[in-house]
């Protein structure tokens, strides 16, 4: 089954940045609001600020069954407007039904990836905010309501990054400090601060997980 990564960060920290080593034929991105990656590159970016919410979550889901033969990577790029921009579409409704359906989504989505090839990694992008109970900085949503139903965002996932900027330097931290939500599985980063570089993280996953190491064996 298809595996789902969070990356967490503040506006700014290094997120989509993180993709600038990978090649076109190797990653799909799903922009949900802006209109190009940060830095040049050839990378296929479907960019998606005009459709409405149903519809982007059916694009996402129908183009990676329809590519995943062919890119093993894909990116959901602030990941969070898929709540929010639901949300703004669904105002004038009224009653709190909307917020389970809104969570309801993205946990479809989050299945979903499950259903996919097992060589597959599908990567969120999320803004933070700085949660008043724990003080810890943590994912971003929709609201309290959609946190609910949700829980945290974080648990959905099995490994969790945060995107930071530290002495200076963009970095990703692979583990909890106290002060963020990061978690990954034991022994798969030997630091607890690494490069942001997403394409480097990708392949530390896939040789953790053993993903593709079957093919590229008979290969």
């Amino acid at each position: 089954m298809g595996l789902a990564v969070l990356i967490n960060g503040e506006s700014g920290a290094g997120k989509s940045a993180s993709l600038r080593n990978f090649n076109k034929s190797e990653v799909l991105v799903f922009s949900l609001h802006k209109s190009r990656l940060p830095f040049k590159s050839n990378i296929n970016v479907i960019k998606m600020t005009n459709m409405a919410y149903s519809e982007r979550y059916e694009v996402i889901k129908q183009s990676m069954k329809k590519y995943q033969d062919k890119v093993k990577t894909f990116v959901i790029d602030d990941s969070d407007y898929l709540m929010f921009f639901e949300q703004q579409q669904r105002a004038k409704e009224g009653g709190y039904a909307k917020y389970n359906e809104i969570a309801g989504h993205m946990i479809d989505l989050k299945n979903y990836i499950e259903t996919l090839n097992d060589d597959v990694i599908v990567y969120f992008l999320n803004h933070v905010e700085v949660d008043t109970n724990t003080g810890k900085s943590r994912a971003i949503t929709a609201g309290k309501l959609i946190d609910t139903q949700l829980g945290t965002f974080e648990a959905l996932f099995e490994n969790v990054l945060f995107a930071k900027i530290i002495d200076g330097n963009h970095v990703f931290v692979t583990n909890s400090d106290g002060t963020t939500t990061a978690k990954t599985s034991m022994g798969m980063f030997e630091e607890q601060e690494i490069d942001n570089d997403l394409k480097k993280v990708d392949e530390v996953i896939r040789e953790y997980y053993g993903l593709g190491v079957e093919e590229n064996a008979q290969e």
